[in-house]
């Protein structure tokens, strides 16, 4: 019953670009309404009225099994494996040094976001970071290097005077 819009459409949307575990509260009893939302991408469906120790419980499983599930994010032919911190392209590895790793992965973790160079060097070494921005410039590079080494497209964008961000698919 949302205004404008179907609870499986918005379901189907948010799939697409989300892996955020949704437990839906409804009204509605209907068994065919609480498959389609569950089939639409829903992880669980409590009816009103509902006990709030029901409902904490319920976000408490989700927590947990989310945080069991493997972290997998696919952008492309990229993917990352968060768990392994392995990231590949068309299935062959990268072989990445923690601070290129830790770049990459920022940065497909986040495809809407342009980063500032200050910002990737204080996310990729956890810490503020105390020295020139031209180290930066060496990382994204040889990322970018390692990366042709088995694409011939190019996943890192410049945005002059900004910073870099992953390329929009």
């Amino acid at each position: 019953m949302l205004p404008g819009l179907q609870g499986d459409e918005f379901l189907k949307w948010f799939r697409k670009e989300y892996s955020t575990p949704v437990i839906v509260i409804s009204a509605v009893e209907d068994v065919q309404q609480k498959i389609s939302l569950l089939e639409a991408g829903a992880n669980d469906y409590l009816v009103k009225p509902f006990h709030l120790d029901e409902l904490l419980a319920r976000i408490k499983v989700q927590l947990r099994t989310e945080t069991s599930i493997p972290k997998k994010i696919l952008h492309g032919d990229l993917s990352l494996d968060e768990e392994a911190r392995r990231i590949s392209i068309k299935g062959e590895p990268l072989s990445l040094t923690k601070q290129e790793y830790d770049i990459l992965s920022l940065l497909v973790r986040n495809p809407q976001k342009v980063f500032t160079r200050r910002e990737l060097l204080e996310k990729a070494w956890e810490d503020f970071f105390e020295g020139d921005d031209q180290s930066l410039t060496v990382h994204i590079s040889n990322i970018r290097k390692k990366i042709r080494a088995l694409t011939e497209e190019e996943l890192i964008e410049t945005v002059w005077g900004v910073g870099f961000r992953i390329k929009k698919l």
